[in-house]
């Protein structure tokens, strides 16, 4: 199936996923944002330079310094340019892509790679009583401090570990990988 492929300069993301709202709500989006921290921070304020979970209307693409929000018919990706001058940014899936892309290119579908991510569901239930990440079912990781980067993904309750499909994407005329986009998180069990 052929998809396209459009990037482009632009100086703000914030209409672009306002126009692309009503997909981002229909298709459950994911969003994986980064930010890069001013140096030490508040624990509050560490929370927000990762965000990977459910695409939320009230987040402000344009606060990330790189960022993916995908569903699984298309990705929006950016990269913060030097010196904070706008993004470089790109759009990867079922055509039309926005406007502020341009035309884009058709590309035609290649493999499906799934790569596992970090922790295990640290969930003892709803009614269990638990607190910290056990009451919100978040994964745990011993690698990283939980308490100020916590691990959600947007997976069912009873996902355990978890999984991040993407699909890649050539060039009709050179079989050549030209881009690939996230598709989905879903459970490792899911993914077999």
């Amino acid at each position: 199936m052929a998809e396209i492929v459009a990037t482009g300069q632009v100086a703000s993301l914030r209409e672009i996923l306002r126009d692309l709202g009503d997909r981002l709500a229909e298709q459950r989006a994911t969003a994986l944002l980064e930010r890069e921290p001013d140096g030490w921070t508040e624990e509050v304020a560490a929370r927000e330079t990762l965000v990977f979970g459910p695409w939320r209307p009230g987040l402000d693409p344009d606060t990330y310094d790189r960022g993916y929000v995908f569903t699984e018919t298309f990705q929006v990706a950016w990269q913060r340019g030097d010196a904070g001058a706008g993004f470089a940014a790109s759009y990867v899936g079922a055509g039309p892509a926005p406007e502020a892309f341009g035309p884009g290119r058709e590309v035609c579908a290649g493999a499906e790679r799934r790569y596992m991510l970090w922790g295990t569901r640290a969930s003892a239930g709803p009614d269990s009583g638990a607190v910290g990440l056990e009451a919100h079912g978040e994964f745990k990781e011993g690698r990283l401090p939980n308490p100020i980067c916590p691990l959600r993904y947007h997976v069912a309750e009873s996902v355990k570990e978890a999984c991040l499909v993407a699909r890649e994407f050539a060039d009709p005329a050179t079989g050549e990988v030209v881009a690939f986009r996230y598709v989905a998180v879903v459970g490792v069990e899911d993914a077999v």
